[in-house]
């Protein structure tokens, strides 16, 4: 009777909590089929210095409004964007043209521009091959 409270809090993680590294088969899987909260362990190497720290996921509803922006709007938004940065040389993090202006998403509208104004939507990790001579590389 006395353990009865711990075993229903383990069989409760065991239905409702994958354990498992982000890189592993199980991690994706479980996201896949909506498992409502995640568990994992992470090193941060900053400064030379190692630290774990967990990361747990809990899955939640949001609301959300969608939207369509006008096309001249935005590429209004852009050519501001660009001539403060390119002809007016203007390097202040803090320029207007950047700050948060939320009844015309400027912020968001701004960081989507090409770069070298806007920034970059996905940056992947450095990937490295290798290209051996053989019979393959005469018909590059």
């Amino acid at each position: 009777d006395d353990n009865m409270p711990l075993y229903e809090a383990i069989a409760g993680y065991q239905k409702n909590l994958v354990i498992s590294h982000e890189t592993d088969v199980a991690w994706r899987a479980a996201v896949l089929s909506g498992v409502p909260s995640l568990l994992t362990l992470r090193l941060y190497t900053d400064d030379g210095s190692n630290q774990y720290k967990f990361i747990m996921l809990n899955r939640r509803y949001l609301s959300f409004r969608i939207i369509k922006i006008n096309r001249e709007c935005v590429r209004g938004l852009w050519a501001s964007q660009q001539q403060e940065l390119i002809y007016f040389r203007n390097t202040d993090p803090e320029r207007g043209s950047i700050q948060n202006a939320k009844q015309a998403l400027r912020n968001m509208i701004n960081s989507s521009c090409d770069q070298p104004v806007g920034y970059p939507i996905y940056v992947s990790p450095l990937t490295t091959s290798y290209f051996e001579c053989g019979f393959l590389s005469s018909f590059l």
